[in-house]
């Protein structure tokens, strides 16, 4: 963590960990593209976000938010890994899984077919760690 000491303004810089690059992890009103980070880590990162005492999040992506702005993120994020996993219990490959989620209300958002690619890379996660652990469902 850095803190930036402008009078009046305490700015704190925080490391996301490996969620979308070092320094992304906010996107509001699209779906985030998880190419690279860890699902699992990105909701870790949203949570560590969130039980911070502010009241503006800046993010990588997108406008400057609030915190239930940051939250609707994250929580696109568990419906991602929840129903992800559901799915791939079931013997389901990655892409019928991204095309049998119901994505709900983040089917409005623009570019929701990144399901695809972020159930794929669920996929991939889930064969490097044991999902049975996480206790985001």
């Amino acid at each position: 963590m850095s803190i930036l000491d402008i009078p009046d303004m305490p700015i704190e810089l925080y490391y996301p960990n490996c969620a979308h690059t070092i320094d992304d992890i906010g996107f509001f009103n699209v779906p985030p593209l998880n190419g690279s980070g860890y699902i699992c880590d990105w909701i870790a990162a949203c949570d560590k976000r969130l039980a911070m005492d502010v009241d503006t999040i800046v993010p990588g992506h997108g406008p400057i938010c609030g915190k239930a702005d940051f939250a609707e993120m994250r929580d696109y994020r568990r419906l991602v890994l929840c129903e992800g996993k559901k799915h791939f219990d079931r013997g389901m490959s990655a892409g019928r899984a991204a095309l049998d989620i119901d994505l709900g209300k983040y089917a409005t958002w623009v570019d929701s077919d990144r399901i695809l690619t972020n159930v794929a890379r669920l996929c991939t996660e889930r064969l490097q760690r044991q999902m049975a652990t996480v206790k985001a469902c």
